[in-house]
């Protein structure tokens, strides 16, 4: 795959020519589609971390597409938006963990006021998602990998 601009697209002589078209997470993501040879995958599930820090990453068909760390739920409302809109699906859910605080459903209804019909909203047990960190970064890395598996487990439909 090559990926160039629209100005120099007409001269690239290659099978798998993307361009880009300013919007570099919308070019990554067309790339992660073509790598996978997937157009529409048969399940979407974006899994949301809830914490100091919020862990997002999105699952299609079992497979990590993308992941990151956001610093509010603002942040997570638009990435999760923008996940929807880039990953076509046919059956798609958000799931959020379910911890001990309140930060979950105040997130939850949040994301729900953005939610297409057809995706599902879920809270989701964190109960061993968690990733034990002995070094001294104690956020991060792991909360995309909770995020993970929050993705990848059943929740119950969130009830406003």
């Amino acid at each position: 795959m090559v990926i160039t601009s629209p100005q120099e697209s007409g001269l690239i002589r290659h099978d798998s020519v993307l361009v880009y078209q300013g919007r570099p997470e919308e070019t990554v993501d067309a790339a992660i589609r073509h790598a996978s040879g997937k157009k529409t995958y048969e399940r979407l599930s974006i899994g949301i971390d809830p914490g100091l820090n919020y862990g997002v990453a999105a699952v299609g068909d079992g497979g990590l597409l993308r992941s990151k760390i956001c610093m509010s739920p603002r942040e997570v409302v638009e990435e999760v938006t923008g996940i929807l809109n880039r990953f076509e699906a046919r059956a798609r859910a958000v799931k959020i963990g379910r911890g001990s605080d309140s930060s979950q459903t105040e997130l939850a209804e949040q994301i729900y006021k953005r939610l297409p019909f057809d995706v599902s909203l879920e809270l989701v047990d964190e109960q061993r998602t968690s990733v034990v960190s002995r070094g001294p970064f104690r956020t991060g890395p792991r909360d995309v990998e909770s995020a993970f598996r929050i993705a990848m487990r059943k929740g119950k439909i969130f009830q406003r």
